[in-house]
């Protein structure tokens, strides 16, 4: 295959991207401290952060974290966000600067203090719902910074590249965007994010969402994670094919992330059912919206200087707080 197809469609399909420079800003710690001097004010990741809905009673506020070489309108506005308000949730975005496509420490630095910043502003624990490279963030925003993790009630991670996607060999051959490179299978992150346990974070509750037809992350298992509530859209509807941006738009997806937010603990599987295979799109949504997202992640992506060494791991073993699920 010619190298400027496989670069387009590793591009589409793992929707890595972003332009200008790789040169992303950083973020205030949860704590209030900087890592280093030079990051944005906590007001700078508040202005990121945008909320609609008033909440439904006994449910914390849900903050919504897009994807690499995406943002929070191309990921969110046509998918779960009018759909959770119409349900009654209170639902937050926030924007990952650079389109997500810099230092994926930095962009997890930034969701951490948008956390603090919903949890602040509800008076309450936060649900998080993120795809893709948003999928993997609030695990690596809690090993950062695992001050964090008390503000957080449910993870409801999908599509997520936990163990990386072997889709971004091929990009990364000759050079990719930093994140890109960090969503690799075996790179240095991910490895050190995944050591010694996969789930951080006491009392928050993890539940993984993803398809068997997912043609970013792949191998498409790699999206589980030891201990969670691990449910493929397949579990439920046999022979559903779902791609990886079709994920957002997906019942199986939206019914699972809802059936965390409300029962404690993550979803489970045998609650959801049968009656969402009638449908492949939750009423409200709109999915002809997927093909202009690939479009802009691929016009994001191909803007990215690349890279061919990951950044510093910034993991420091003797900050970890294991999980206590007893």
């Amino acid at each position: 295959m010619h190298r400027r197809v496989v670069r387009r469609l590793v591009a589409i399909t793992i929707g890595a991207a972003v332009a200008a420079s790789l040169a992303q800003p950083g973020v205030a710690s949860a704590n209030g401290e900087d890592d280093r001097a030079g990051h944005p004010s906590r007001g700078d990741v508040a202005a990121s952060v945008r909320c609609s809905g008033r909440g439904r009673r006994g449910t914390g506020p849900v903050l919504l974290v897009h994807g690499t070489g995406s943002n929070a309108a191309e990921s969110w506005s046509t998918s779960f966000q009018p759909v959770l308000v119409a349900d009654g949730f209170a639902v937050c975005t926030v924007d990952i600067p650079g389109r997500e496509v810099g230092d994926m420490q930095l962009s997890a630095d930034w969701v951490a203090v948008a956390i603090e910043v919903v949890a602040d502003r509800f008076d309450r624990r936060v649900d998080v719902i993120g795809h893709s490279q948003g999928g993997v963030l609030p695990r690596l925003a809690i090993r950062l910074h695992p001050d964090v993790a008390e503000r957080i009630d449910d993870l409801v991670l999908m599509a997520g590249t936990q163990h990386g996607t072997a889709v971004a060999a091929p990009l990364c051959a000759s050079g990719c965007a930093v994140a890109v490179l960090q969503q690799a299978v075996g790179s240095k992150l991910l490895t050190a994010l995944n050591s010694p346990h996969e789930l951080w974070g006491r009392g928050v509750s993890y539940t993984t969402v993803r398809s068997t037809t997912d043609e970013t992350v792949f191998p498409q298992d790699t999206s589980k994670l030891a201990g969670a509530s691990n449910i493929a859209a397949q579990d439920v509807c046999p022979g559903r094919e779902t791609s990886h941006i079709g994920l957002l738009y997906d019942t199986v997806a939206y019914a699972a992330a809802v059936d965390a937010l409300t029962h404690r603990g993550p979803a489970r599987v045998e609650r959801l059912p049968s009656s969402l295979c009638a449908s492949p799109t939750e009423p409200g949504m709109d999915p002809s919206a997927i093909g202009p997202a690939g479009a802009a992640a691929f016009a994001a992506v191909v803007a990215a200087p690349p890279v061919t060494v990951e950044p510093p791991v910034r993991i420091c073993r003797e900050r970890d707080h294991d999980r206590d699920d007893g």
